[in-house]
């Protein structure tokens, strides 16, 4: 007895050591080159006028139509921290999603060696760890960090409270996609992975004895734990209600109808590139690095001869299509390994989390964050099946090499990839510098003498950053009345949206009379950018030879009544 809680203390405290490993993996690659952080998507410019209303609250207001964008938990969270610290929401922002993608990295490990046992969650967290796309997100000022690291902990705490009930692991389960649903409104997606674990569990071992009694038990307690996110939900709900107008609900839903892609396969496709796009160097040390510590976890020792065989069937398809592609495999191979076993319910559930994503994501606009929820479970995926690579590699203790030994050749040969050419395709950089919005609204202050304010068009963080010179800063949409009656001139900075959109467009063009252009200013966008409003291939043709794009113009917009009226007009 008193040697079973040695051995159980001993395991604990290894878990233990593996989480705070991969924290501070994560932490240290997501903080690298602090001094690039900064906001430049319209997006974060969103959050970061909304952060600043609550920053400012009660003389202050949220973004126009911050409805549309998401339901409070982050631009909120953002402005308590910012209020609570005395910094600004754009310093803000990145450091807090620094930490959160750093905790999302180390929560998967634990819900991973939880699940699969301790080689495979480690593996998975050290994945997470230095995942490209992770890594962008983490440093930046969007939601999506946040609303992944709720719905990975609304999946393991669901996974735990539908299968052992109990009112405090539901309370634990119904709060958690709470908070999940009111980062991003697709936060019910906890919901749907329940339900097609607990029916893909109950089909596959529909002929066991109280299968049906058991589905039933499950069921009953998910819907439980959904009335209680619901209702976390409700006050954001009611909000939305007030501040949607006459028209209700309507305009909310019609807006989220025009992102709806019912192109499948080219949505499908893109995300693909995107992924490509973003298989950097970072991506092929981290899966070296992911089978030296799922070697050295596994205390085996490994056949020299399928050693090299495992080496190649690792490297060879990593600098021909790219780690992407390789951990697609790697997927692939997981799923196999896990088919003997799913009508256990945490394999359920990863069957049902990938293939929802897998299923609905390309339905929406390829937006490269979407992603990020997917990775966590791509990640679980893909490290059972190098543990089952791994395994097969397996040799007679009397003649196989040692574990540690075959770990630092891992990590040897993982660096040396660092410095291999990998596909073309490739051309992220998850610590691009992000100070362009900045560095922008720096020189349109300086463009724009006599302090008069200065109408941003489609560039929220750079109005954000305005704000913060002193410069008065409102930010346009596609109302361009408050120029009607101007009685001084004014100046509009006019982005890439304003050529792009037509009935901002056409607004700019009603103007066109009136407008004096004082030059055009242009910040180097980020990858996430360039992935959301270019697409992949646009993207790289960007960053091999940059135009001007993303330049933002400045206008000085004069008085209608300064405008001279030629006889042919009268």
């Amino acid at each position: 007895m008193q040697g079973d809680a040695v051995r159980s203390s001993g395991a604990a405290r290894a878990r233990i050591a593996i989480v705070v490993a991969v924290l501070t993996l994560a932490l240290a690659v997501r903080a690298w080159q602090p001094q690039r952080l900064g906001l430049g998507h319209y997006d974060e410019g969103v959050y970061a006028i909304s952060a600043t209303g609550i920053v400012e609250w009660p003389g202050s207001h949220l973004f126009p139509g911050q409805t549309r964008f998401s339901p409070p938990a982050w631009f909120g969270g953002v402005g308590v921290v910012s209020r609570v610290l005395g910094a600004p929401p754009d310093r803000v922002a990145p450091w807090l999603n620094i930490g959160i993608g750093a905790a999302t990295a180390a929560g998967a490990a634990a819900i991973g060696m939880a699940w699969f046992g301790v080689p495979v969650g480690a593996a998975a967290g050290v994945l997470l760890a230095v995942d490209p796309l992770g890594v962008m997100l983490s440093r930046s000022g969007l939601t999506d960090p946040l609303f992944t690291f709720w719905f990975l902990l609304a999946i393991g705490a669901m996974v735990r409270a539908v299968e052992r009930g109990g009112w405090r692991a539901l309370a634990l389960a119904g709060l958690l996609t709470g908070l999940a649903w009111n980062t991003k409104y697709h936060g019910w997606f906890v919901g749907v992975v329940g339900v097609g674990a607990i029916t893909g569990a109950w089909w596959w071992g529909r002929r066991q004895r109280d299968a049906a009694r058991q589905w039933r038990l499950r069921f009953g307690r998910l819907v439980g734990l959904g009335l209680l996110a619901a209702l976390c939900y409700l006050p954001w709900a009611i909000y939305m209600r007030q501040a949607a107008g006459p028209r209700g609900f309507g305009s909310f839903v019609e807006y989220y109808l025009t992102l709806i892609d019912t192109a499948w396969v080219a949505t499908a496709s893109r995300h693909v590139a995107m992924q490509l796009f973003l298989d950097t160097p970072l991506a092929r040390v981290g899966l070296a690095l992911a089978a030296a510590v799922l070697v050295w976890s596994g205390r085996s020792r490994l056949a020299p001869g399928r050693l090299i065989a495992v080496a190649l069937l690792l490297v060879v398809p990593t600098l021909l299509v790219g780690t992407i592609a390789t951990i697609g495999i790697l997927v692939v191979g997981g799923l196999l390994r896990l088919w003997p076993e799913r009508t256990r319910l945490p394999v359920a559930a990863c069957f049902a989390w990938l293939g929802l994503w897998v299923v609905a994501a390309p339905f929406y606009h390829p937006y490269a964050r979407l992603l990020l929820p997917m990775m966590l479970v791509t990640a679980l995926l893909a490290a059972i099946g190098l543990e089952g690579i791994v395994r097969w590699a397996g040799a007679d203790e009397q003649v196989g090499l040692p574990s540690r030994s075959v770990a630092i050749l891992a990590l040897v040969l993982g660096g040396a990839l660092w410095f291999v050419p990998g596909p073309a395709r490739a051309l992220g950089d998850p610590w691009r510098d992000a100070s362009g919005s900045q560095a922008v609204a720096v020189a349109l202050d300086a463009a724009a003498p006599g302090g008069a304010p200065i109408h941003v068009l489609g560039e929220p963080s750079i109005a954000h950053y305005l704000t913060r010179l002193g410069r008065e800063a409102p930010t346009l949409t596609d109302d361009f009345s408050v120029f009607d009656s101007l009685t001084a001139p004014v100046y509009l900075a006019a982005g890439v949206y304003s050529r792009r959109a037509p009935n901002i467009r056409a607004g700019v063009e009603h103007l066109r009379g009136r407008l004096d252009s004082l030059g055009a200013f242009a910040p180097d966008p980020t990858d996430l950018r360039l992935l959301d409003d270019l697409g992949p291939g646009e993207a790289r043709r960007f960053r091999r030879a940059p135009d001007t794009e993303f330049d933002v113009v400045l206008y000085r917009i004069r008085p209608a009544s300064a405008v001279p009226v030629l006889a042919g007009d009268r």
